[in-house]
């Protein structure tokens, strides 16, 4: 299903991808929009999903900016992470940074990531008006054990750190006491069924009213062309949400192992990105220009293989 999102621009909800997520700095790369397609492969213990990051481009002129895009984007061509949503602020690394802590912990989050998550070649397509595209294909093994790893990384590095969390947070005491005693019992926040994953927070009616109201961000002037935007993504988005006396459950999926498409679109503004488009020549990454990425997509979706050109 093709949907359209527009990612909330506050970070609250963020926090509960903090435990097992890396946040990087600076989002230098930028890309106009995002496209996930989740496919689940009959009879294969395994996730087959695209990632498409559409309009590659800068996010400012200086030197420093262009630098960093390039990291970022050499992070992608070489299988060391992806980014999800709108901007590089909230990505998945597969490799320790030059800053990392060495700790046991990390290394063995690292561990498991490497062993569930990995990442195949991906390809740039260029298109209209020299724009620049990159495709990135990456499977989940073993889906259900993954589910069963984060939810403990969530009871072991989530409920600490909204423990120790300042007197302004966005967390009531309630709340957290409530998420505390759902990871006391061992009550799964994330669950996976195949076509569908679900997230369940436990909180107050305050709480869950402040997070419905920071997902519409309302501080935010909605343009026409934003509840345009957000009427067709509530219409055609896989998407469910149930509201208990005490918890909240997010759905996404269409559950029977059918596959789901999820667009999220950038807020900002790239600058030229013929440095750029240069850079991703040097990159040991292929580059089609005779198919769209409607195309790319769709035959994912039907073969889940990324179509690679021929070598």
């Amino acid at each position: 299903m093709k949907t359209s999102l527009r990612s909330p621009a506050t970070p609250h909800g963020r926090v509960f991808l903090a435990g097992f997520l890396a946040l990087f700095s600076a989002g230098c790369l930028t890309w106009e929009k995002q496209t996930i397609l989740v496919t689940f492969p009959k009879e294969q213990n395994e996730l087959r999903i695209l990632i498409v990051y559409h309009g590659l481009g800068v996010a400012g002129k200086d030197a420093k900016q262009l630098e960093n895009a390039k990291t970022q984007l050499s992070l992608l061509v070489n299988r060391d992470g992806f980014f999800l949503g709108d901007s590089t602020l909230l990505g998945v690394s597969l490799k320790l940074g030059k800053n990392d802590e060495l700790n046991a912990q990390k290394l063995q989050a690292l561990k498991v990531l490497k062993h569930h998550v990995v990442i195949d070649e991906g390809m740039f397509v260029t298109g209209k008006n020299n724009s620049l595209s990159f495709c990135q294909p990456l499977t989940v093994r073993d889906p259900v054990r993954f589910t069963v790893w984060l939810n403990q990384m969530i009871r072991e590095e989530l409920v600490p750190l909204l423990k120790s969390r300042k007197d302004d947070s966005f967390w009531d005491d309630e709340t957290v006491r409530m998420v505390q005693e759902a990871a006391d019992k061992e009550i799964p926040f994330v669950r996976y069924e195949p076509g569908r994953f679900s997230l369940t927070v436990a909180g107050t009616h305050k709480f869950f009213a402040k997070l419905k109201r920071s997902f519409l961000d309302e501080n935010k002037v909605w343009t026409t062309e934003d509840w345009r935007a957000f009427a067709n993504s509530f219409a055609n988005t896989p998407l469910s949400l149930v509201q208990g006396s005490d918890q909240i459950t997010l759905s996404l999926g269409w559950g029977g192992n059918q596959p789901f498409r999820v667009t999220t679109e950038s807020n900002g503004r790239s600058v030229d990105t013929m440095d750029l488009q240069a850079f991703a020549r040097t990159l040991k990454a292929p580059f089609r220009n005779d198919i769209s990425l409607e195309k790319v997509l769709d035959d994912f979706e039907q073969t889940q293989v990324l179509a690679l050109p021929a070598k």
